[in-house]
């Protein structure tokens, strides 16, 4: 049981340190693909459209148009407020495969979702809390890319005023968004090269273990507690992150061995949890792939 909930919390770990955005220098090991320049964007009913978020989806007689850019810099859509839909494709090359990447998308007005090969991978803000001006930048997801190949992102903007739109990016200019490993990203916002203070570091650890101790003591609800409503990872969200609480302690009350419990769970509860470490790159799978080898062998 100790192992499992290492192992949950291992990967909370990850995601707390996955947006610090320091850095300086990015090594040639490094990527970073630019996606500001000309993106499809559909208005309207057009926005709405489920089959639009899908990678073979025809956006060819969409409008095209420069991003980032407020709606009202473009003539066609002066004036405008209501549903938009953005779509871009990129190649992603093969020396990207194991390396955690980032979309920094930018700053928008109001409310986004965004897709990756027609998949939800973040939204920020609601129609009744929007995020305006809040700076997008999600997790991609290795299960979802394919390397070597084009990849589709199609962003869903809502705003009910006159300002909506991917309208900045970073960077001197304020236009630069795209893919990058996570130094990349720390350059392309001009954050510090250097590692969070052994303060923040303690701070960070000893949150987590004592979130280790709520799963292992059976309390869900306090665990819980240190998780912001605004939780959102890989398409889990915050109720989907509480279920996924809820049914490994629930698990834990039934006398069984670790392994029996687990083996149980993998037939008829697992299906319904959310995937905390598919976030992660091929080595840290790896890694966790050979922890779980030792524990259930």
């Amino acid at each position: 049981m100790n192992c499992l909930v290492r192992l949950l919390n291992f990967s909370l770990m990850l995601m707390l340190f996955a947006f610090p955005f320091r850095g300086k220098a990015q090594p040639a090991s490094e990527i970073a693909l630019r996606l500001d320049g000309k993106w499809r964007i559909a208005f309207g009913i057009y926005a709405s459209n489920k089959d639009a978020l899908l990678p073979d989806y025809s956006d060819s007689n969409w409008i095209e148009a420069s991003v980032p850019a407020f709606w009202n810099d473009y003539e066609f859509a002066r004036g405008f407020s209501g549903l938009a839909l953005y779509r871009k494709t990129f190649f992603v090359p093969e020396v990207a495969r194991a390396k955690a990447l980032y979309l920094l998308l930018g700053r928008i007005n109001s409310v986004d979702e965004t897709y990756l090969n027609g998949r939800l991978i973040g939204k920020t803000g609601t129609v009744q809390a929007p995020a305006d001006g809040e700076l997008r930048a999600y997790l991609l997801p290795d299960s979802l890319l394919e390397y070597g190949k084009l990849n589709t992102l199609a962003v869903r903007v809502f705003c009910n005023n006159l300002d909506g739109g991917i309208y900045a990016g970073v960077g001197k200019e304020k236009n630069l968004i795209g893919v990058f490993t996570k130094t990349a990203m720390r350059a392309a916002l001009g954050q510090p090269a250097k590692p969070a203070p052994d303060s923040i570091a303690k701070i960070i650890r000893r949150t987590v273990e004592v979130m280790d101790t709520m799963l292992i003591s059976r309390q869900p609800e306090a665990y819980m507690s240190l998780v912001s409503e605004r939780y959102f990872n890989n398409g889990t969200r915050y109720a989907e992150q509480k279920l996924f609480a809820q049914t490994i302690t629930h698990a834990w009350l039934v006398p069984l061995s670790l392994t029996t419990t687990f083996k149980s769970m993998k037939s008829h509860q697992l299906s319904s949890l959310p995937i905390m470490i598919q976030n992660l790159n091929g080595k840290t799978n790896q890694v966790i792939s050979d922890m779980m080898s030792d524990i259930f062998s």
